[in-house]
């Protein structure tokens, strides 16, 4: 089936079809308005009465609709900065008309208006009869449009309201419309102002749109012929059966997957009654509730593996041809393409979108002929991944004829226009062209081939692969540690099975094993392993449910590098008192290989349970600090020198019911101190009275005061939280941390900041520093769940943040933080050469899809840099659908150097994952001669034997270099 690929002005006399009158809306500013600077910037004009050319808007409270308008140049000829204003709770995805409301009492009032941020360059607008004199785009009087809302006045004495058509765009996934607007830029004079007012817009659906079929047990079966008979709406368990579910279009969706994994046959809906012979786009229809649900989807039977036995997994589909396996969310690990919201506005009649907690998803199929008798199959299947995480809810599917497209617009939603997809050769129906999961404009961002299934773009930061589905909470530790030369990284996976990774540097390969059984897996990120190294080098993996049970779990490797599942004893359950959460195991060397489990568990507060025989047995659990009641507990963060002492941070509860500070302590040799040494108490009295006094050195102190003279937030911000991220060990075994502080409340998520900190003992009393803005909390219900920190244990002057702040290191206002205009986060590394005064720092992700979250840095790494964290949608807690990445990085400098004959030896230092080739000279002018090529790191050193070119022999002098390629 040839692609259509000629791109021309359709001459069918087609209309859009309207779906409502225009929508007024005013503009208003300030705290929570609609109308901003451009940047997102929250701004207030001046009001009334301002005289001169300010280069600032003007607010006139006493004119237009709604009395109120944004005057430029009514004084003098002056340059107002570009505004924003965002229309809101619009449908996701939906295609609207938007207008621009301006106001003119001649010659030629005007204004600029656009969907993106042009600062001048915009469209320039005025009234009809005066545009083309002045080279502007002509608007309507605003009167003549038909309203559902409209606006309090078209006149005013000599001044007339218009109305400029800006054309159509889709909301965004939070349904909102930007729009910009700008004056003239430069002003020449008081009679060419610009007055603003306000937008209108309207629901408009395309000239060509999509109709929906739902799909039915009349018009779909299975492939094999057999009937089809899905199951009735309840039936539970794995049946490999489609489940009749009374939800959805027409009340029925096609469900596989739910009660548990299961493969469910491949069905064919054929749609009929169409043109013969006549090309037509296709689409299939699914559903999430925000986790990464899937579907198989295709109009050629061939491009969909058939499944002989349906209740074996291992012959199900299987994604090597990824335009066929949708999925809601991500990639799903470079084996998906990423579905779209269905929007209500694409269809001839609107079907359901929305349900619950449950979106439409919208999957292009590309292009298909209809057969002689007009209709056409699709295909569809679900995706038998062995977990009822990525379930399958299919409902109908949808069709339109291929007619020629407008290369102004973007067909299949990708990000590109028609005309650019001519340009580059990428097929306009298709979101990803190659097939290799990611889409063609995702690829062209980020200078890979949309044409080329081998060429895909890197991963965020540069990043390495360690798992595909993978998040932590930060109160675990160690989640990651080096050992005998591999990484070991712990993680929930997003079905709620506990993982652990090996990542070998050295080969560049992975090993994914999961440690949990159905008995102690959880879906909640809370619930990641603690990895610890057994004096016989093998491995303890220590870890709990998140409020679910009187007990912890355990499992020890049998051998010292486990890489698969077999090479794990079997799971072991440690009763215990109460709930037990956050597992931070850490083992003294100095106190014979003692094994000390920090976790909250007695009380609900810190807990400490010692175990002197590798884990075999545990002792009587104690209850460490004591706070408060009714759930009032602190968190604590833990790091040890695996010898003889365990320090912590703590703060006294959680910062959505405490006023939090932020304390030190650390344990030696059976007692807990303060930073400087001073007894707090020992290990025989525990707990420790937090609220009578016996509680750590204060690293933050909590306050609601304002500043005083002098004083500035590397003191407190009044208001603020405390909440902690990490601790390692510094100069002189000083101990180092990195904390937030937030303002707000999860009911004020949307303005609620947080603040980063370091500090550090100097050796007589704790530095702290505001170092950056955090941004916002990740989402409402959490807003004090920050990107997060974390300190480089081997270079403790290195730290890491996770920011979706606009301007991380603008630490002037602590008042008002803008965000990034995608409110995306994005990770930093800073170093700070004066103990933590000053920092320099360097973005490491840049226009990334998806959020980067939780930066840590393992123990003994041995890299310039190293790092993990994951990369994805992170909803709650319980609902994520993240992967974890990796950066270990060294600089490329030659370590050592051998030659005999006409052979050398080279060793070099070299990161993992990377590619290299040894080129040689004759002379100093250039290194023409290849060595050596594709030659694959080894890890952290690479060493590489190699003959001398023929050019090279013999010669008295040879010189040769080390290049990445």
């Amino acid at each position: 089936m040839p692609v259509i690929r000629a791109l021309f002005a359709s001459a069918l006399a087609c209309l859009s079809a309207a779906r409502g009158d225009l929508t007024y809306v005013d503009a208003t500013s300030g705290a929570g308005g609609n109308t901003t600077l451009a940047n997102g910037t929250s701004y207030t004009p001046p009001l009334n009465g301002t005289n001169g050319a300010d280069q600032q808007w003007e607010q006139r409270t006493v004119f237009g609709s709604g009395g109120n308008v944004y005057e430029s140049g009514g004084e003098g000829g002056e340059n107002a900065p570009e505004l924003r204003m965002k229309l809101t709770g619009l449908v996701a995805g939906g295609t609207y008309r938007v207008r621009v409301h301006f106001w003119d009492a001649g010659p030629a009032w005007r204004i600029r208006a656009g969907f993106n941020s042009s600062p001048g360059g915009n469209t320039l607008f005025a009234n009809q009869a005066e545009a083309a004199g002045i080279g502007a785009t002509g608007a309507v009087a605003a009167s003549t449009l038909s309203y559902a809302l409209v606006p309090t006045t078209f006149v005013e004495d000599d001044r007339t309201m218009y109305s400029a058509d800006l054309g159509t765009t889709l909301a965004n996934g939070s349904g909102e419309i930007p729009v910009f607007i700008d004056d003239l830029a430069p002003v020449l004079g008081a009679n060419e102002r610009t007055w603003f007012d306000g937008i209108s817009y309207e629901a408009a659906a395309p000239v060509n749109a999509v109709r929906y079929v739902d799909a039915t047990t009349g018009n779909t079966t299975r492939w094999d012929a057999t009937t089809f008979a899905p199951a009735a709406d309840g039936v539970t368990g794995a049946d490999n059966n489609w489940e009749r579910r009374a939800l959805g279009n027409s009340g029925t969706v096609f469900e596989a997957n739910f009660e548990a994994p299961e493969n469910a046959p491949l069905l064919v809906t054929e749609l009929t009654g169409l043109t013969p012979s006549t090309s037509y786009v296709l689409y299939a229809y699914f559903w999430t509730d925000g986790g990464n649900w899937r579907l198989k989807a295709s109009v050629s039977v061939g491009d969909i593996q058939i499944n002989g036995t349906p209740g074996n997994l291992a012959d199900d589909f299987l994604p090597t041809t990824p335009p066929t396996h949708f999925a809601a969310n991500d990639n799903a690990g470079g084996t998906a393409t990423v579905g779209s919201l269905a929007s209500a506005t694409t269809f001839t009649i609107a079907p359901l979108v929305t349900e619950g907690n449950r979106t439409l998803m919208h999957a292009n199929l590309g292009t298909a002929t209809s057969d002689a008798g007009g209709s056409i199959k699709v295909y569809i299947d679900d995706f038998a991944a062995g977990s009822a995480v990525p379930r399958t809810w299919y409902d109908g599917v949808g069709y339109k004829p291929a007619l020629a497209l407008e290369p102004a617009q973007d067909e299949d939603g990708d990000g590109l226009t028609n005309g650019q997809e001519a340009t580059l050769g990428t097929d306009p129906y298709l979101v990803d062209t190659d097939g290799d999961s990611h889409g063609d404009k995702v690829e062209v961002d980020a200078g890979s081939d949309p044409l080329k299934a081998t060429s895909i773009p890197p991963l965020p930061g540069n990043g390495i692969g360690i798992a595909p589905d993978g998040a932590w909470t930060w109160f675990n530790d160690e989640r990651a540690i080096f050992h005998q030369g591999s990484l070991f990284t712990g993680y929930v996976k997003g079905n709620g099975q506990y993982g652990i990774t090996r990542y070998d540097p050295a080969a560049h390969e992975v090993f994914h094993m999961v440690i949990s059984t159905a008995a102690s897996q959880q879906q909640d990120d809370h619930n990641n392993p603690s990895i610890t190294v057994l004096p016989d080098g093998k491995l303890l993996v220590i870890y709990s449910k998140h409020h679910g049970g009187s007990q912890f779990y355990q499992r020890t490797s049998l051998v010292p590098l486990p890489s698969t599942n077999a090479d794990w004893g079997p799971e072991i359950t440690v009763a215990m008192p109460n709930n037990h959460t956050y597992s931070n195991a850490y083992l003294l060397t100095g106190e014979s290989n003692a094994i000390y489990n920090f976790s909250r568990c007695v009380n609900f507060n810190p807990t400490i349970t010692k175990s002197l025989n590798n884990g075999v047995t545990w002792e009587t659990p104690q209850q460490m600090i004591e706070v408060g009641t009714n759930n009032v507990r602190p968190y604590s963060r833990y790091c040890s020198n695996h010898t003889d002492r365990i320090d912590l941070i703590y703060t006294d509860g959680h910062p959505r019911d405490v006023d939090n500070s932020i304390y030190h302590m650390f344990y030696k040799a059976g007692a807990f101190c303060k930073t400087d040494g001073t007894l707090i108490d020992t290990m025989a009295n525990l707990p420790l009275d937090h609220q009578g006094g016996q509680r750590g050195s204060v690293i933050y102190q909590y306050s609601n005061a304002a500043w005083g003279l002098g004083q500035g937030p590397d003191h407190w911000i009044p208001g603020a939280r405390g909440w902690t991220w990490d601790v390692h060990y510094g100069t002189g075994g000083n101990p180092v941390c990195v904390f937030q502080v937030q303002t707000g409340t999860d009911a004020t998520w949307a303005t609620s900041r947080i603040f980063y900190y370091f500090a550090r003992w100097n050796g007589t009393a704790w530095e702290r520093k505001f170092i950056a803005q955090g941004g916002r909390g990740i989402y409402a219900a959490e807003s004090d769940y920050g990107g997060g920190m974390s300190i480089d244990p081997s270079h403790p002057n290195v730290i890491y943040i996770s920011s979706n702040a606009a301007n991380p290191f603008n630490l002037a206002d602590v008042s008002n933080v803008p965000l990034r205009a995608n409110a995306r986060y994005e990770l930093y590394r800073g170093v700070t050469t004066d103990g933590g005064q000053t920092f320099t720092w360097e973005q490491l992700t840049t226009n990334s899809e998806r959020d980067n979250l939780r930066p840590i840095v393992p123990e003994n790494h041995g890299y310039e840099r190293a790092l993990l964290w994951f990369n994805g949608t992170y909803s709650s807690y319980t609902n994520y659908n993240t992967r974890v990445l990796a950066i270990m990085e060294n600089s490329l400098s030659m370590r050592s150097s051998s030659f005999g004959g006409n052979t050398a030896t080279l060793t070099w230092n070299s990161s993992p994952g990377q590619m290299y080739r040894i080129t040689g000279s004759a002379d100093l002018a250039g290194f023409p001669l290849e060595a050596a090529a594709a030659i694959e790191s080894q890890g952290g050193t690479t060493s590489h034997t190699f003959a001398f070119p023929l050019p090279l022999h013999n010669a008295p002098k040879a010189f040769f270099r080390v290049e990445t390629e």
